[in-house]
């Protein structure tokens, strides 16, 4: 899935796009199969060589290879290299070498010292939640939820999803224990139609007196998951889209690759780990939910929760893919970027038209990065030119008078060797593009002449003296 969620910003970039994919995926995940996407399917029992020349051989000149898969090195990649023009990897175990250019792993505290010793000394490492590849629809309804959760007490609705396959059996585990407890709330349970134990789950439903509703091969999760006020999930890629929509999870592992996940979003308060699911029974999520049904601190978990991932990952994945003439791509800004933030705020050019003049002190900035890395109110990441940082780009929550929660204001503030190169427009442009279903608002000084042609250069009109305005280009969610 997040493959697909790649290949579709990618392709809304201009890209052409083929998957090579195990004997079988395009009857599993069916939404491989789409328009304009060229489907190659490998023989299981194809060597490494001949795997790597199916795959090379899928599309005629290929500018990116992107590499998915636990059982795939570096002996592999080097084996496509003559082939494609840069190799990206996502990985999440940081157990083995790749011969990559892009390097993308979106757990949860990663750092560059679990990848460099693995990769090549000039590959990208893009690394965190804030690479999560989530679908547009979560970060369109991120705003609208995290301001319904906050007035949140004890759940009403649940959502039970365990993944298309579900090995465990789980979804049925939990079906029966929901059953057990008289079924004291509505609940969504998400099924694929590969999972033999759906049948039965669907008759345990049937006992629910409709408060139980079976969904198998379901498309719009986004809202499924708006709709929930609990969920019980497991720890692969439904872990980030839960977090950006702020919903409180009782999560269970069910595959090996995933316990790093669930313990880290555990450690940080982000979600209730039960274990893995081959540990797990009835007993155990009846307890479980017996304590979750009667929680009256739903606000602060979906809070811990949100702060994890913004949901605007898959489009800085393919900005740093993509980046342009320029290459320039967007990161989140960490607590290692703080002393050079603090000489960039600091610096008399770029404070001259902010509202507060006053250079900060290095506590007091120290303390606000802290605050601002871990609020769900916007973003604020590093401009990167290549592998040089070159600014910051900052969306904040504006509150204006038509109460839009699709509503952003906008600041930059590019570094001062980078002043006057066209970089604040460049950027402006990009920042723009990761929410194009947002109003995004700027206040600019009248005498700020160089802010006010660069925003009016990204498609922001002046509405008063002082404020400029980008109306939404696409529709905002209901």
């Amino acid at each position: 899935m997040r493959c697909l969620t790649l290949a579709q910003a990618l392709m809304e970039r201009g890209w052409r796009v083929a998957f090579a994919v195990a004997d079988g995926t395009a009857r599993t995940v069916s939404a491989v199969m789409r328009p304009g996407v060229t489907v190659v399917e490998l023989p299981p029992a194809a060597t490494l060589a001949d795997e790597a020349a199916l795959t090379m051989g899928a599309m005629p000149a290929v500018d990116l290879l992107v590499v998915d898969h636990y059982g795939r090195d570096a002996a592999f990649e080097r084996l496509c290299r003559s082939g494609c023009r840069q190799i990206a990897v996502i990985d999440d175990l940081a157990d083995r070498h790749h011969d990559c250019d892009l390097l993308i792993d979106q757990s949860l505290d990663r750092s560059e010292a679990d990848y460099r010793p693995l990769v090549g000394p000039r590959a990208r490492l893009l690394l965190g939640p804030g690479f999560a590849m989530l679908r547009p629809d979560f970060a369109r309804l991120r705003p609208s939820q995290l301001d319904r959760r906050g007035r949140r007490d004890r759940p009403t609705r649940m959502l039970i999803s365990l993944g298309a396959s579900d090995p465990h059996r789980m979804t049925l585990t939990a079906t029966l224990a929901l059953a057990a407890l008289g079924w004291p709330l509505e609940v969504d349970i998400v099924v694929g139609r590969g999972d033999p134990s759906w049948p039965e789950i669907e008759r345990v439903c049937g006992t629910s007196g409709g408060r139980a509703r079976l969904l198998v091969d379901v498309a719009g999760m986004a809202g499924l998951m708006a709709a929930a006020d609990l969920a019980l999930g497991a720890a692969g890629t439904t872990a980030w889209e839960r977090c950006c929509l702020g919903l409180p999870t009782l999560m269970i592992a069910t595959a090996d690759n995933q316990t790093w996940n669930a313990a880290t979003l555990s450690a940080h308060g982000a979600c209730t780990y039960l274990g893995a699911a081959s540990s797990l029974g009835i007993d155990d999520l009846t307890r479980a939910f017996t304590a979750a049904f009667a929680d009256n601190d739903l606000s602060a978990k979906a809070e811990s929760a949100a702060r994890i991932c913004d949901g605007l990952g898959a489009g800085r994945v393919a900005l740093a893919i993509d980046g342009g003439a320029r290459d320039l791509w967007l990161r989140p800004v960490g607590l290692e970027d703080e002393e050079r933030l603090f000489q960039w705020q600091s610096d008399a050019a770029t404070r001259r038209h902010f509202r507060n003049p006053r250079p900060p002190t290095g506590e007091e900035h120290a303390a606000w990065l802290r605050r601002r890395i871990g609020s769900t109110e916007g973003l604020i990441d590093i401009i990167m030119l290549g592998s040089e940082p070159a600014g910051t780009v900052r969306l904040d929550r504006h509150h204006d008078a038509s109460g839009d929660p699709c509503a952003y204001e906008v600041s930059i503030v590019v570094a001062p060797a980078r002043r006057g190169t066209g970089i604040g427009p460049l950027a402006l442009r990009t920042v723009s593009a990761l929410v194009p279903w947002a109003a995004l608002w700027a206040e600019i000084h009248p005498d700020n002449v160089g802010s006010r042609r660069a925003f009016t250069a990204a498609g922001f009109s002046a509405v008063d003296p002082v404020w400029f305005r980008r109306p939404p280009l696409e529709p905002t969610p209901p």
